[in-house]
C-alpha cells in the first residue's frame, strides 16, 4: 500500500448505492449500521493511538509550516475535523499513554 492511500481491508459493512435496485432486509441494515459504528470507533481508537506516538516522537512541524500536531491533523485529514478536535484526539493519547495497561500494551 502507497503512503497515503486507505485501507479498506477492515471494513466489512456495506449498504447499496441509494436507487441501486436492491434492498437490504431491515435488519440487515440495521446490523451493516451498528457494523460501520464500532468500524469508526476501533479507526479512532488507532488514529488515538498514532497521534500519541507522533507526539511521544517529539516530531517537528516547523518544516511543514505547522505549529503542532493539532494543527497539522486538522489540515491533512479528510474528516472536517477542526484544531480543537485534534487537541483533543492528542489530549486523549495523551492521557491513555499514562494509563498503566495502554503504556503496557506498546500501543501507546
Amino acid at each position: 500500500m502507497k503512503p497515503g492511500e486507505l485501507n479498506n481491508a477492515g471494513v466489512a459493512a456495506t449498504v447499496p448505492p441509494t436507487g441501486a435496485g436492491i434492498a437490504l432486509p431491515e435488519t440487515s441494515l440495521l446490523q451493516s449500521a451498528v457494523e460501520m459504528s464500532r468500524e469508526i470507533e476501533r479507526l479512532e481508537v488507532l488514529l488515538v493511538a498514532a497521534v500519541a506516538e507522533i507526539d511521544r516522537r517529539g516530531i517537528s512541524f516547523d518544516t511543514l509550516g505547522f505549529r503542532g500536531v493539532e494543527q497539522w491533523l486538522a489540515a491533512n485529514t479528510l474528516m472536517e475535523m477542526e484544531v480543537s478536535d485534534a487537541a483533543r484526539v492528542l489530549a486523549s493519547g495523551r492521557m491513555l499513554g499514562r494509563q498503566p495497561e495502554a503504556a503496557d500494551s506498546g500501543r501507546l
